[in-house]
């Protein structure tokens, strides 16, 4: 029987193509996203590893994240005392000790343009002579504030080089300056734009109160980590934090996992519709196959074969197909992560080499591509080992269909019950659990249609093929041949039902989310035109007052409102932290004239110093106790008024004084309303753009503090 069935593989090749496709696109997918994902993992990992280069790293106490779900898992610490710095250089065995701290901006390029690289930052820090990890091309150390050092990645994106004049904007302050040198460490910056300067001259404005984000240490030659590390301890305070050089490393690798994380949910969605589709093709392929062997099943079952050994000729089928389309997948996944790789190499993001089709990631996409084809095989083989050689043999047709009756009831039920939890979903806004009841009712209609399309197939061919009834005899004849075998009609279009189905679903979701978007933007925003930030990787760079007033004395402007935006950390009366929540500073009387705000509870004329507005999101009522912090401290504020804005979700509103408490400088926003200009802190597009632009930063950012700018 192995030389029947190997005979038999041999006779068919052409005939399972596109099963043997449909396990190369499945396979495909898979391992490509494994091996992408593996690759960026190994790349960050690699930037991590090589910008943590200091012996010991001294932070400020870790800021507990709570996301309703009991997760403390916050990488975000409180700022530190930069002076501690001259402390720990005194103790023996340190041979140098730095505050780090950083800041956001803007680096005009070559072509007079801000440099952005996929959304990534452009990080201005401090430069130190002999940096571990840090390797001089060419060129010198920046000295003071008009000149900057280049990391190689960003010289080449912005297209400047050693020695030209360009424009850096820091705190809303325009500087020019010169490119004096360029540097690079052992990895990628991963399309981050870094740009070095003075520490002498970037401290200053980076931490102005002297809280800085860290302390690097570099021990001297010979001393002992764990001593000096003791001995650390005992200077800094009690709350502060002293790692090593592999204590963070392992920290920012676990943030990164879990972030990625994300990406390869997203991109496994893509993998298990393939697979998915793909059983459908290999089931309707076998299934075709043996109905069209009928006979030669019946003729080796006449001769002796037994059912198992006529399983066994479907099944071997089903292993090859898997093995061979498995295999030309693997390939095929390959193929697709170096395309990938070339594309985020010209966009500005390197993958690593030699980081991609790992043995273990080889190993399951084999694995995972041969079960998916021996499952789609599974009820053809049964069904052509259990035939009867008599009745096989019978007609010219094959074998006589079973009876629909059962399927017929049992899909009807699940297509009833899920349409019935669609429509209590869609038509009660109260229900419990509502979009799972949802997603589980469109998941029944779906599998409902599948299980009962046979008995569908007749009467919707009847109606859908009647113009086609006019083409004699072509016509009339593929109609026959498409309700003469129900069961044939059902399992070929089930694929590409469930196919289209998700295809649609997706545009349908897409066009959804942009139309009700665009127009929840429209209906909020009160103010004729927009400023924002010329890339979304500067959304947080601020707008100085002089221009502010430039724009607010532009003929045909009526009104500006300007905003601060801050991330600082917010404490709930029942003790729930968030550690990144958005604060917006505000003037209440021209923001709301500009925006439509909302106010639920309370009036924004009511906040002061020690009062807040809160989005309703938040669940605090008026009365409750929040308290912010910030770089320069922590505030107890009371709850003066809930807000419900429409289109920003927006935490707190305080008045500008809150300013010298979280950081310094405004982020000057100005929205002027009527003919005038209005500003977004999460614009994402360069610099005069439409309101609508700003969506993907505010969903990606949620804002839920205002405070009031009236009292300066």
């Amino acid at each position: 029987m192995n030389r029947v069935a190997w005979r038999s593989v041999r006779a068919h090749a052409k005939q399972f193509f596109l099963t043997t496709f449909a396990v190369v696109l499945g396979v495909a997918f898979l391992s490509g996203t494994l091996a992408l994902r593996a690759s960026m993992s190994e790349t960050f990992s690699k930037l991590t590893s090589s910008t943590i280069t200091s012996d010991l790293y001294v932070q400020g106490p870790k800021i507990a994240s709570d996301d309703n779900n009991g997760s403390s898992d916050s990488t975000q610490t409180q700022p530190i005392d930069g002076s501690l710095a001259d402390q720990i250089k005194q103790i023996d065995g340190v041979e140098a000790a730095k505050p780090g701290a950083q800041t956001t901006g803007v680096l005009v390029g070559a072509n007079d343009t801000p440099v952005s690289n996929m959304g990534a930052p452009t990080l201005f820090l401090p430069l130190y002579d002999k940096e571990p990890g840090r390797t001089w091309a060419q060129g010198h150390m920046p000295q003071g504030g008009g000149e900057i050092a280049l990391e190689s990645g960003a010289l080449k994106n912005s297209g400047l080089k050693v020695g030209d004049k360009t424009h850096i904007v820091i705190q809303g302050q325009p500087t020019e300056v010169t490119v004096v040198g360029e540097f690079h460490f052992e990895s990628s910056m991963a399309s981050a734009t870094v740009v070095g300067m003075d520490p002498d001259w970037l401290m200053p404005i980076a931490a102005p109160d002297g809280k800085v984000s860290n302390i690097t240490i570099d021990l001297a030659k010979g001393a002992s980590l764990d001593t000096v590390k003791s001995e650390v301890t005992k200077v800094v305070p009690d709350d502060a934090q002293v790692k090593t050089r592999a204590e963070l490393i392992k920290e920012q690798n676990k943030t990164i996992e879990s972030q990625l994380g994300f990406i390869q949910t997203f991109l496994m969605v893509f993998v298990v519709v393939a697979m998915f589709v793909g059983s459908f093709i290999i089931m309707n392929s076998f299934a075709m196959s043996v109905r069209q062997r009928v006979k030669e099943f019946a003729l080796l079952r006449a001769v002796g074969a037994s059912p198992g050994s006529v399983f066994g000729i479907v099944f071997l089928q089903a292993v090859v197909i898997g093995i061979v389309g498995s295999a030309l997948g693997v390939a095929a996944g390959a193929g697709l992560l170096a395309g990938l790789a070339m594309l985020l190499d010209t966009m500005g993001m390197p993958l690593l080499e030699g980081t991609g089709l790992t043995a273990p990631i080889i190993v399951i996409s084999l694995v995972v591509g041969l079960a998916v084809t021996i499952i789609g095989a599974l009820l053809p083989a049964r069904e052509a080992a259990l035939t009867h050689p008599v009745e096989a043999m019978r007609g010219v047709s094959g074998s006589r269909e079973k009876s629909l009756v059962l399927r017929t009831i049992i899909g009807g039920l699940m297509l009833a019950a899920g349409a019935a939890a669609v429509a209590a979903a869609w038509v009660n806004e109260n229900l419990e659990q509502r979009q799972l009841i949802m997603g589980l009712g469109a998941g029944g209609v779906v599998l409902g249609l599948l299980i009962v399309s046979p008995t569908l197939a007749r009467p919707v061919v009847a109606v859908l093929g009647l113009p086609f009834r006019m083409l004699r005899p072509s016509g009339r004849l593929a109609l026959r041949n498409i309700v003469h075998n129900p069961r044939r009609t059902a399992n070929t279009s089930g694929a590409l039902m469930v196919g289209m189905a998700l295809v649609c679903a997706g545009a349908t979701l897409a066009a959804s989310f942009n139309v009700s978007t665009a127009d929840e933007i429209d209906r909020s925003l009160k103010a004729d035109l927009l400023v924002q930030p010329a890339t979304m990787s500067s959304s947080n760079t601020k707008l100085s007052s002089e221009k502010a007033k430039e724009l607010a004395a532009i003929d045909g402007v009526k009104e500006t409102s300007s905003y601060t935006l801050y991330v600082n950390a917010a404490t709930k009366p029942d003790g729930s932290q968030n550690p990144a929540a958005t604060s917006l500073v505000i003037d209440p009387a021209t923001y709301s004239r500009g925006y439509d705000i909302r106010v639920t509870s309370g009036s924004l004329s009511d906040l002061d110093a020690t009062h807040v507005a809160v989005n309703k999101t938040e669940n605090l009522k008026m009365g409750d106790k929040v308290t912010l912090t910030g770089p320069n401290g922590s505030v107890e504020a009371t709850v003066g008024a809930v807000v419900d804005p429409k289109e920003s979700a927006a935490p707190t509103s305080t008045p500008p004084r809150w300013r010298r408490r979280w950081g310094p400088g405004p982020h000057r926003a100005p929205a002027p309303t009527r003919t005038t200009s209005w500003t977004h802190p999460w614009a994402c597009s360069s610099p005069w753009r439409t309101v609508r632009t700003s969506t993907p930063c505010a969903t990606r950012r949620r804002t839920s503090w205002l405070t009031p700018t009236s009292t300066r």
